[in-house]
């Protein structure tokens, strides 16, 4: 893969104007962090007892009863130390698993993000957000800028790629700033010694001989492939990553950034046709992003997806394709051909500032005024969270007194009524009886062991 075998090729291209460095393009107001932390002087959470909420909350998820997603709002945007990691963790999985888990509100993931942040709990913030069926957590615009930001500036582009990758796998490219991020970030992974892999199943031994052992059963897999959610080559998600942002800018550095994306990808035929395009109308591309397609397509095993060539037997080398080889005779003739020299890093970098010059004030202020929407609608849901439960109340005194009624007028009047009850209560006994006589059939006696069921001969029908 491009980042095992080609690391060095890598680094020598892209890293001859621009060395390895820690980058912040945001300014520190674009965290939000006074606005932020306004909703905590909200009488709701100075009064609210977490721990007697966590507890509310985990006994109607052990008797799988409603769950109501106000109460698991105010718990994650209400703690404000690490003491309630496992139980923020145990709450996200189990509402996973309840019907209510549809009607969670924006703010909760959004506290969840900024609550693993304030931890500076990097890995697990990561793997909540890449493990979404799990805990559901998808963030927004803002969380992703914010992030992609805050990884860049610890110079930890891995993990900003990865928050790129999942905007690129919820399709949301729609803000300038995430666009020109994501690009960054992708380049400076591609130039850095760190290698993103997939974790592994961690298969655990059976310590106890007399635990159940479970076998794991043969059964037929669903052999389509969807080319999204379903990709796991960390190289195909950042050439995606890279084709689906770059078609948002124009001139040399989008083409050239998609040329790199696709290879990445091995989308090989759309490559042949991107470089074919950009040799018949003379458009420019950066050496840079040449010599990087280059250097993937000689240097990665030549390897063919399975729905293309069938398997060939163990040992033997598959078949290139076509028009992979197609791809790398048109690079070359891109040799001296209106080539770039100018780094690509650094003007995806210019790019980036543009574009947080011109959108950042308006981000913020519309995450401010997103901070203040939220908190009045949380004043809004829990007046009405209280006036449902006065109605409840209400309706619950009712029907008690009811009851109670009802239990007085029989003592009252129960000499006027006094055959109505005694028929009552016939009709009671006469239906305990046959539900006993039904239940006693079941019994085997001496009397049906000794029965012999009749012969009957079978019928047919004669035309």
């Amino acid at each position: 893969m491009l980042k095992y075998l080609n690391q060095r090729t890598l680094t020598k291209v892209l890293n001859n104007k621009s060395p390895i460095c820690k980058r912040c393009f945001l300014s520190e107001s674009f965290k939000c962090t006074e606005a932020w932390e306004n909703r905590l002087k909200s009488p709701v959470f100075k009064n609210l007892n977490f721990g007697q909420l966590y507890t509310e909350l985990n006994k109607c998820f052990s008797a799988k009863r409603r769950i109501n997603v106000l109460d698991i709002d105010l718990f994650a945007n209400g703690i404000v130390d690490n003491f309630y990691t496992d139980e923020l963790h145990d709450i996200l999985i189990n509402l996973r698993k309840n019907p209510e888990t549809v009607l969670m509100k924006e703010s909760t993931s959004h506290a969840v993000i900024r609550w693993y942040l304030s931890m500076n709990n990097k890995s697990d913030l990561l793997n909540i957000l890449a493990q979404r069926l799990n805990f559901g957590i998808f963030p927004d615009i803002y969380s992703s800028i914010l992030l992609i930001d805050m990884f860049l500036k610890e110079g930890d582009s891995m993990s900003a790629t990865k928050v790129a990758v999942l905007q690129m796998l919820q399709e949301d490219c729609n803000h300038p700033i995430l666009r020109t991020l994501s690009l960054y970030s992708c380049l400076k992974y591609l130039n850095s010694p760190n290698i993103w892999e997939v974790p592994k199943e961690e298969e655990n031994e059976d310590e106890d001989e007399d635990e159940v052992v479970k076998v794991r059963v043969k059964f037929s897999r669903n052999e389509y492939f969807d080319d999204h959610f379903d990709i796991i080559n960390t190289n195909h998600l950042v050439g995606k990553t890279m084709v689906a942002f770059s078609k948002w800018i124009d001139g040399p550095i989008g083409i050239s950034n998609h040329l790199i994306g696709l290879v990445l990808y091995e989308k090989f035929e759309e490559a042949k046709n991107l470089v074919s395009h950009i040799i018949e109308n003379k458009i420019p591309v950066y050496k840079d992003a040449v010599e990087i397609t280059k250097s993937y397509l000689k240097e990665t095993p030549k390897q063919v997806p399975q729905n293309e060539t069938e398997k060939k037997e163990d040992g033997e080398q598959k078949e290139i394709p076509q028009c992979k080889m197609d791809v790398e005779e048109l690079l070359n003739k891109l040799d001296g051909q209106h080539l770039l020299n100018d780094n690509l890093i650094e003007s995806v970098a210019e790019i980036v500032k543009k574009e947080v010059e011109e959108h950042e004030k308006s981000i913020i202020k519309n995450q401010c005024d997103t901070y203040a929407r939220w908190e009045e609608e949380r004043i809004e849901n829990i007046r009405m969270e209280m006036e449902e439960e006065k109605k409840r109340s209400v309706i619950s005194k009712i029907e008690n007194v009811k009851r109670e009624l009802e239990e007085e007028e029989q003592k009252l009047f129960y000499f006027d009524n006094e055959e109505e009850y005694q028929e009552m209560i016939k009709e009671k006994i006469i239906q305990k009886a046959s539900i006993k006589n039904y239940a006693s059939r079941g019994t085997n006696t001496g009397q049906d062991d000794a029965y012999i069921p009749p012969d009957i001969s079978q019928k047919t029908f004669k035309g």
